[in-house]
């Protein structure tokens, strides 16, 4: 099932069920906590290490089981269960790896709404992932702001009017993915995800980097997210990082006086003599004689 079905089944299914104890939250948060030794017979997987993001997130459990970490608790989520993360939550995701699995994921802030379908391929018990990614308009801004404020101060009706708000999101993101003008939005959403990678590296390039990092920034499991990144560059992310260094490393070394030491540890290498070694495997030459040839 691709990521619109799923939101347009969801709807459904929400909408038939919309008195029961689908959105996990006070009370029956509380039902769903799991007590030490809760791993029991199923094996799980934790998709990321545990997180938090500057904007809330729905999850949707569309198939199967998982244990959720939220904060300091560990909750037992089941298909059709919904919650609602807060910014700045610590989280993470452990789906059991016996059965099938199916959730939907949607991150919205002022600026994007990203809408994000994970799914267990059993037959090679691989995680795959499915994404998109749209601007924010008036009423999503308007949702945002009302289920905001239901969060942050109880009420009455509070839990019914919080479901009223979600169906609202997952109705106008429906929405959004027929409108013919977003049938490329999946590529979009690719792109999107390969310039926040080259940012993160831009910004991070003064010390080791690592692929489960930035995995974790963007949310997207690192293999997938490798495979994402390898069919619109052409290199996996750490061939990227490394062609990245080097060439910064060939600015610095002809356009400054900066020494081996110096340019070694801007670019987060251990030492000159592991920058040596890196330089000249990419390069043929050493940074001396790059330098010498460059005078």
């Amino acid at each position: 099932m691709h990521l619109k079905d799923c939101i347009s089944s969801s709807i459904y299914k929400l909408q038939q069920n919309f008195m029961g104890n689908w959105f996990v939250a006070g009370s029956e948060m509380d039902k769903r906590k799991l007590e030490q030794g809760w791993m029991g017979e199923d094996r799980y997987e934790a998709v990321f290490e545990p997180h938090k993001h500057g904007s809330p997130e729905l999850y949707i459990c569309l198939q199967g089981h998982c244990a959720m970490k939220y904060g300091d608790e560990m909750l037992a989520l089941k298909e059709g269960d919904v919650c609602l993360l807060p910014p700045g939550v610590w989280h993470d995701e452990l789906p059991g790896r016996s059965t099938p699995y199916q959730a939907l994921w949607i991150r919205f802030d002022y600026h994007q709404i990203l809408p994000i379908l994970f799914y267990r391929d059993c037959a090679n018990n691989i995680l795959l992932i499915e994404g998109n990614e749209f601007q924010c308009e008036f009423e999503d801004h308007f949702i945002q702001h009302q289920l905001k404020n239901e969060l942050e101060h109880q009420s009455s009706l509070q839990i019914e009017l919080i479901k009223i708000y979600i169906l609202q999101v997952l109705i106008y993101l429906l929405r959004k993915m027929e409108n013919k003008k977003e049938s490329n939005s999946s590529e979009k959403w690719k792109k999107s995800v390969v310039k926040r990678v080259q940012q993160y590296i831009d910004q991070n390039h003064n010390r080791v980097l690592r692929l489960s990092e930035i995995s974790q920034e963007v949310s997207i499991s690192a293999n997938y997210l490798n495979s994402i990144f390898k069919s619109e560059t052409g290199h996996t992310i750490m061939q990227y990082i490394e062609d990245y260094k080097i060439d910064k490393a060939k600015h610095y070394l002809s356009e400054t006086d900066q020494s081996m030491n110096a340019v070694a540890s801007s670019l987060g290498y251990y030492d000159q003599y592991h920058f040596s070694k890196i330089f000249k495997k990419e390069t043929g030459l050493t940074p001396t004689q790059y330098r010498k040839s460059r005078a």
